[in-house]
């Protein structure tokens, strides 16, 4: 496989990353309505980046970027790649970068209605992780990459650990744009269950070969956990927050939160496919 391909994708993973952030400090700012068309911006291609404009446009510019390099990256793969399979992935990639395009306009042109907003949070960390997944397997070699799930406690751990955090995160969005205490209840539940199968997982491979990764996810576990309690309970904190502050708090706990998401994903790859 060309090394330029897999170098190439794990661009596109990073520049994913940096979408979820520019997305998430939109959100922050409120600047979700600060253009109010789509897809141009005030009808034009690029306006004047100023206020929250500069946010909202950027954000849109960013998103035309990861889009095209995943199509590219996608034609690539069909060209290039033997397994039908990661091609397959490859495509399912785009599709969701796709809608995800479209669910953006949809947030914008009726107004941020709460389950659209929602709707393209979830996807943005299901792309993200299509992304991930594609990087992960253009750098191993080719026979290394055939699935077996391993029936042991590690990897029953690392997949439902990864599978709590999904569903952490999409309450998280939840939480962000409807603010319902129930949400937050459940998110911070099943936080703490991802947390208590984090450790749980460390414990089990110390000495192991999942243990650096599964250390990593533990130790941002409670980074994340401090974070949270910075941007949702500022009752508790003796710290006056100013407005900069919050906002960088919040958006830092979105971001971390897909880095840690990566990172469980990570594992369970790790512990899928064969060495």
């Amino acid at each position: 496989m060309p090394l330029t391909l897999a170098r190439f994708s794990i661009l596109t993973a990073f520049c994913t990353f940096l979408l979820l952030i520019a997305g998430a400090l939109v959100t922050s700012l409120g600047s979700g309505l600060a253009v109010p068309d789509w897809p141009l911006s005030f009808g034009q291609f690029f306006p004047r980046m100023e206020g929250g404009v500069f946010y909202e446009h950027g954000h849109r510019m960013i998103a035309g970027t990861v889009g095209l390099m995943t199509l590219v990256l996608t034609a690539w793969l069909w060209a290039s790649e033997t397994r039908r399979w990661l091609c397959w992935l490859g495509t399912f990639a785009a599709l969701a970068v796709v809608a995800q395009a479209a669910l953006g306009g949809l947030t914008v042109l009726f107004k941020l209605p709460p389950q659209i907003s929602i709707a393209h949070a979830i996807l943005a960390q299901t792309f993200f992780c299509l992304t991930v997944s594609l990087a992960f397997f253009m750098n191993r070699e080719a026979g290394s990459s055939t699935m077996a799930f391993r029936m042991d406690a590690s990897g029953i751990l690392s997949v439902s650990m990864t599978a709590l955090l999904f569903i952490q995160l999409t309450l998280g969005a939840a939480l962000r744009h409807i603010g319902s205490s129930s949400y937050l209840v459940l998110h911070a539940s099943v936080a703490g269950l991802a947390a208590a199968l984090s450790f749980t997982l460390l414990f089990r491979e110390r000495g192991g070969d999942l243990f650096r990764p599964a250390l990593a996810v533990a130790s941002l576990i409670l980074v994340q956990a401090c974070l949270g309690a910075l941007s949702v309970f500022p009752a508790f904190v003796p710290l006056d927050l100013s407005w900069a502050a919050r906002t960088l708090v919040a958006t830092s706990h979105v971001a971390l939160g897909a880095v840690i998401l990566a990172s469980s994903l990570y594992i369970t790859l790790r512990s899928m496919a064969k060495a």
